[in-house]
C-alpha cells in the first residue's frame, strides 16, 4: 500500500513527426475498398483510420474536433483516428483528449472497472499519442491487461471473464506490443497460441474459439499477425490464410460481407470493412503514432489577474498549449479562423476589444510568427497576456523568500527589452493591499513590520504583470491545520481530517475544518474535498495560499480550480468560506512510498 499525507495549515499547424515505421502492404488492396470507405456518410473514427491506412487523404474529418461520447472507448478511438491523420489529439479539437482519457483512470485501470476492452483501446491510444513507455499510466495499463489474461491465454471484453475472445486477444497483443512488451514475453506467446488454436480451416477467425469465422474478427486477427511481423503463411490451415478469407468476402462495390452466410451489407458493414482494409494493407494498431509534444512552463496574465500558472504544460505550438492546458487550468477560450491564420480572441471570458487582445511572448521575446506557427521546445517559457501587442514583460527581483519582522529589504522591478532585463523606474510594486513606486534605479525599499505572508508582483504602463513571488514575514501569523491524505494505487483505510487547532495570538482569529481524506487515487485521477475557513475575528481578513513539500502536491493542488499562487479570498468578520481543494495525480506520476506536503493558508487583517 502506498500512502501520501498532507497537512493543511491555516492563517496565516505543424506537421507532426511520426514515430515507428509502418509495415508495407502484404497484398494489393483493391482500389474499390478506399473508394467505398470514402463514400461512407457520415464518416466515423474507424473509416478515417482505414482511409489513412490505405494511403488516402481525408478532408472531411472535422467531426473529430468534438468528442461524441464520454467513455474511455470514445476517447481512445477518437485519439486513434486523430493520430492517423498525423494530428495531435491534445490540441486538434475542443478538448485535450489525452488529458481527458487520463482523467478516467481509477483504481489501477481506465474506464469502467467491469470492462477490459476500454483498457486495451486506452493503451493503444496513449501510445498513438506518443506517451512514453515509462509513463505510469502506460505501465499501469500494461500490468492491468496482463493481470486479466485468461487461463486459455487470451483476453475478453469482460474484465471478469474466464474464457478469451479472438477480437480482444488480437487487440490485447497489439496493445502490449505497442507499449514495448517483447513478443517473446509469456503474455504475448500465450495469446498467440490461443489465436493459432482458434483459427478455422477457412483461414478466418470467429469471435471465440469454435465460432463461425467473420470479417471483423479475422481482420483484427490479421492485424495482430501484422504487428508480430510474422508471415501470414504460418496462419493458413488447409492452405487458406486470413488474407484469403477476407478477400473472399470482398464485394465489387468495395465493402466486405460480414461472414460466409451474409448476402448483403448491414449497419456494421462500414466498420467491419474498415477493419478489413486496415488488415489487408498490412497495418496494425495504432496505425500511426506521433511524437510527444514539448513540455513547457505556461503563464497566462489576464487584464486584472493571473489566469493560469502551469509548469508542465504540453503543446507543439504556442497556440496548442492554450488548447491543451484549458481543462487543467479551468479556463475557456475561443479561436477564430482568419485569412491570416487562427486568432485567439478570448481566454477566461476576456475577449479582444479595440487595441487590446491576447498576445504571446516565447521566452519573453517578441514573437515573429503567429502562435499557431511558433514551434515549442522542451523547457520554453510561454507567456500569454491580455493587452497591447507591444507590451513588455516585468519581473520582481527580491533575494529573500523569508524575512524577520523589523527587517528592511530592497525589491527591484525589471522589464525585458531588447534581449535583456533592465531596471524600470516608475513601476508599481504590489504587496498585499499596499502599492509602492520604484525609484530611478527601479528599486523599492520594503519594511517588514508584522508577521504575514505576502505576494509581491509588479505592474506598469505598457507592460505585462509579473509573476507573483511569495515572501514570509516572521512566523507568517497564527496557524490552523487539518490533515489531508491520499493512497496512491491501492485501496485501504482512509485517514480523516483532524480538525483545527487552537489559534495563537494574532490580529485575526479563525478556524479551519473539513475532512480532506482523498481516499484511493491512481495516476491520472483527481478528487476534490472541501475545507471551511471561519473568520471568528472582528475584522475582515485577506487570505492567500502556498503549497510546500512533495512536488506531487506543489504542482498538482488546486484551490477553487486555480493554482494556490492565484488563489485569494477576502473573508468578512464573523463569517465562513468554503474552499474546494483538488488533488490531481498526473497520469505520468511514478513515485512510490509516503510523501507529505503542507498547504498553508496565510491571513492578514484588511487594512
Amino acid at each position: 500500500m502506498k500512502k501520501i499525507s498532507i497537512f493543511l495549515l491555516g492563517v496565516v499547424v505543424v506537421v507532426l513527426p511520426i514515430i515507428g515505421a509502418l509495415q508495407q502492404s502484404r497484398a494489393a488492396v483493391a482500389p474499390s475498398v478506399l473508394a467505398y470507405l470514402e463514400s461512407v456518410n457520415p464518416q466515423t473514427d474507424w473509416t478515417v483510420i482505414a482511409r489513412r491506412a490505405l494511403g488516402g487523404s481525408v478532408s472531411n474529418a472535422s467531426f473529430l474536433k468534438e468528442l461524441d461520447g464520454s467513455s474511455a472507448n470514445d476517447y481512445a478511438t477518437y485519439i486513434l483516428a486523430i493520430t492517423a491523420l498525423g494530428e495531435d489529439p491534445r490540441s486538434f479539437g475542443n478538448e485535450n483528449l489525452v488529458y481527458g482519457l487520463g482523467q478516467l483512470s481509477s483504481s489501477g485501470q481506465i474506464g469502467e472497472s467491469a470492462y477490459l476492452n476500454d483498457d486495451i483501446f486506452s493503451l493503444l491510444a496513449l501510445k498513438a499519442a506518443g506517451v512514453s513507455n515509462s509513463d505510469s499510466l502506460v505501465t499501469q495499463e500494461v500490468n492491468y491487461i496482463k493481470s486479466k489474461q485468461t487461463l486459455d491465454g487470451g483476453w475478453s471484453w469482460d474484465a471478469t471473464a474466464s474464457e478469451a475472445m479472438v477480437d480482444y486477444t488480437a487487440m490485447g497483443i497489439m496493445s502490449l506490443l505497442s507499449a514495448g512488451v517483447d513478443k517473446t514475453d509469456s503474455s504475448i506467446s500465450d495469446a498467440v497460441e490461443y489465436l493459432t488454436n482458434a483459427q478455422n480451416n477457412d483461414g478466418g477467425f470467429g469471435m471465440s474459439d469454435g465460432d463461425l469465422s467473420n470479417t471483423a474478427s479475422t481482420a483484427w486477427g490479421l492485424s495482430a499477425i501484422n504487428a508480430l511481423g510474422e508471415s501470414v503463411s504460418f496462419y493458413a490451415p488447409a492452405g487458406i490464410s486470413p488474407v484469403d478469407y477476407l478477400e473472399a468476402r470482398l464485394q465489387e462495390s468495395g465493402y466486405f460481407l460480414f461472414d460466409a452466410n451474409a448476402s448483403s451489407p448491414d449497419l456494421f458493414t462500414p466498420v467491419s470493412s474498415s477493419y478489413a482494409g486496415i488488415a489487408l494493407a498490412g497495418k496494425f494498431y495504432p496505425v500511426t503514432s506521433i511524437s510527444s509534444p514539448a513540455t513547457v512552463s505556461l503563464r497566462i496574465e489576464g487584464a486584472d489577474d493571473t489566469v493560469c500558472v502551469l509548469d508542465t504544460a504540453q503543446g507543439r505550438t504556442a497556440l496548442d498549449v492554450i488548447k491543451s492546458s484549458s481543462a487543467e487550468c479551468g479556463y475557456t477560450y475561443a479561436i477564430q479562423d482568419t485569412q491570416y491564420g487562427p486568432y485567439l480572441t478570448t481566454i477566461a471570458s476576456e475577449a479582444a476589444s479595440g487595441m487590446d487582445g491576447w498576445s504571446y511572448l516565447p521566452n519573453y521575446e517578441m514573437a515573429q510568427v503567429g502562435a499557431g506557427d511558433y514551434v515549442l521546445s522542451n523547457g520554453d517559457d510561454v507567456l500569454w497576456y491580455y493587452g497591447a501587442w507591444d507590451a513588455l514583460p516585468l519581473r520582481v527581483v527580491h533575494s529573500e523568500s523569508s524575512v524577520s519582522v523589523g527587517d528592511t529589504t530592497v525589491a527591484t522591478i525589471e522589464q525585458y527589452n531588447n534581449g535583456s532585463w533592465q531596471a524600470l523606474s516608475g513601476a508599481t510594486l504590489k504587496r498585499g493591499s499596499e502599492s509602492f513606486v520604484t525609484n530611478a534605479q527601479g528599486q523599492v525599499t520594503l519594511s517588514w513590520e508584522q508577521d504575514g505572508a505576502y505576494y509581491l508582483y509588479a505592474e506598469a504602463d505598457a507592460s505585462v504583470r509579473s509573476e507573483k513571488i511569495l515572501v514570509i514575514s516572521g512566523n507568517g501569523g497564527s496557524s490552523q491545520s487539518i490533515e489531508m491524505s491520499v493512497i496512491i494505487g491501492s485501496s485501504g483505510s482512509k485517514n480523516p481530517g483532524t480538525g483545527g487547532e487552537e489559534p495563537g495570538e494574532s490580529s485575526v482569529i479563525f478556524g479551519v475544518s473539513g475532512d480532506l481524506s482523498f481516499g484511493t487515487l491512481v495516476p491520472g485521477q483527481s478528487a476534490t474535498k472541501q475545507a471551511t475557513i471561519t473568520n471568528n475575528g472582528s475584522v475582515a481578513m485577506s487570505t492567500t495560499a502556498q503549497v510546500e513539500g512533495s512536488q506531487l502536491f506543489v504542482a498538482n493542488t488546486r484551490l477553487d480550480n486555480v493554482s494556490p499562487v492565484q488563489w485569494q479570498k477576502v473573508i468578512s468578520s464573523d463569517s465562513s468560506s468554503v474552499v474546494n481543494v483538488t488533488l490531481s495525480v498526473p497520469a505520468s506520476y511514478s513515485g512510490f512510498g509516503q510523501e507529505q506536503g503542507t498547504l498553508i493558508f496565510w491571513a492578514n487583517a484588511m487594512q
